[in-house]
């Protein structure tokens, strides 16, 4: 090999091992970044799903109130009197809005930590991607360090193929493409 043409593959080994190291630094950040969104995305998916429970439990006990109201109106409906009945009438009615108002906002609830969990989940699978990348790209820098130290064509090669393999997962941590 001539030094002009030695000079200028050793150029394209050194500029290759920087772009990889730049990517590789952007992909480590990145998935440092998105692991600490799963994890604040987790706790927000738990405090949605507490709640959710919470809700549900209030609204039991309205439903096992009514019921118990209904059971105790019967009983004593024949010897009630208007009034007593009226107010028995009332607390059932206000123990239906408050049922109706707690299924409606566990619908709502139930829908918000769906979205959340559906969230984490597409940062986990971007997370992996990064990851995935910041393994392919920093194999690939030390293919190109070897191939600068024992001047072989064919380690920078591989290195720019796994490189480009972790420049497709760096790509897909921002796309998700597949």
């Amino acid at each position: 090999m001539s030094d002009e043409r030695k000079n200028a593959w050793f150029d394209h080994l050194a500029l290759t091992a920087v772009l990889l190291a730049v990517f590789a630094a952007v992909s480590a950040y990145e998935r440092d970044d998105l692991s600490t969104r799963v994890v604040l995305a987790q706790a927000q998916t738990a405090n949605g799903w507490a709640y959710y429970q919470s809700k549900s439990l209030k609204g039991y006990l309205y439903e096992l109130q009514k019921e118990r109201l209904e059971f105790e109106l019967a009983l004593r409906s024949a010897r009630a009197s208007p009034e007593a009945h009226a107010l028995y009438m009332a607390k059932i009615r206000y123990s239906d809005e408050r049922i109706r108002e707690f299924d409606a906002d566990k619908a709502a609830l139930l829908a918000q930590a769906r979205q959340r969990d559906a969230q984490r989940v597409e940062l986990q699978h971007r997370g992996r991607s990064f990851g995935v990348a910041s393994v392919f790209l920093q194999v690939a820098i030390l293919l190109c360090a070897v191939s600068a130290l024992l001047r072989r064509r064919a380690f920078w090669l591989a290195g720019s193929a796994l490189g480009a393999a972790g420049f497709l997962f760096f790509l897909n941590g921002y796309l998700s493409i597949f």
